[in-house]
C-alpha cells in the first residue's frame, strides 16, 4: 500500500542521512599521512577515498526525501527522530559507530546500503512498484561494476585485520538493511495477531 511504502521510504532515509554525514565528514577531514601514527578514528581513508569518487552519483538522501514530500508525507529529521522503529535506530547507530571506530568500516555500509541495497534490489523492484502506481527513482545501476571494484580494491588495501572488520561490518549492515526493510510487515502482522 501507498502508507507501507511511504513508511519503507522513511526509514530508508534516515539512514542515508546518517551515512552521507558520516561518509562527508570522512571526506572533510583531512586525509591520513603516512608520517603520523594510525590512530583507527574515522580518518583511516579507505571509505573517504570510495566516497570522494562515488558521492556525486550515489547520494540518495534528498532525492528519496523528495520522493516521499511528493507523496505527501514529512521528512523533518527532529520528526524521524521521534518515530524511527528499533531496527532502523539500531542501524543508524551502528553506521555512527563504524564511524567513530574505524571508518574504513563505512565501506561494509557503503556497500550494503548503494550496492545491494539500490543498485540490486531496489533495480529489481522497478517493475513492480510501478505496476502499483509508484514512480520510483531510478537506481544509478551504471556505476555498479566501477563501485564493486573500487570497494573491492579499497579493502584490499587493508591490512588482514582490517579485511575481517570490514567483512564483518557489511554482513552486519546487510543485516540491518534487511530488517528495516521488513520492519513495517512485522509491524503489520503484530497488530492483526493482536
Amino acid at each position: 500500500s501507498r502508507r507501507e511504502y511511504v513508511a519503507y521510504r522513511r526509514r530508508q532515509l534516515a539512514v542515508y542521512r546518517t551515512l552521507e554525514g558520516e561518509l562527508d565528514a570522512q571526506v572533510a577531514s583531512p586525509p591520513p599521512s603516512d608520517e603520523r601514527l594510525e590512530d583507527f578514528t574515522s580518518l583511516a581513508g579507505a571509505a573517504r577515498e570510495v566516497w570522494l569518487n562515488y558521492a556525486p552519483r550515489l547520494r540518495r538522501a534528498d532525492v528519496v526525501d523528495g520522493e516521499v514530500r511528493s507523496l505527501g508525507a514529512t521528512t523533518s529529521p527532529a520528526t524521524d527522530e521521534l518515530f524511527l522503529p528499533p531496527s532502523v535506530r539500531q542501524y543508524v547507530r551502528r553506521i555512527k559507530a563504524a564511524a567513530t571506530l574505524d571508518g574504513d568500516l563505512l565501506l561494509g555500509h557503503v556497500f550494503a546500503r548503494y550496492v545491494f541495497g539500490d543498485l540490486v534490489v531496489e533495480a529489481e523492484a522497478q517493475p513492480y512498484l510501478r505496476a502499483l502506481g509508484f514512480d520510483p527513482p531510478d537506481p544509478a545501476i551504471d556505476v555498479l561494476a566501477p563501485l564493486t571494484a573500487a570497494i573491492d580494491a579499497a579493502a584490499l588495501d587493508l591490512d588482514d585485520d582490517k579485511q575481517v572488520a570490514v567483512y564483518y561490518e557489511t554482513a552486519r549492515a546487510m543485516d540491518l538493511q534487511t530488517r528495516i526493510a521488513h520492519d513495517g510487515r512485522l509491524l503489520t502482522l503484530d497488530a492483526a495477531v493482536a
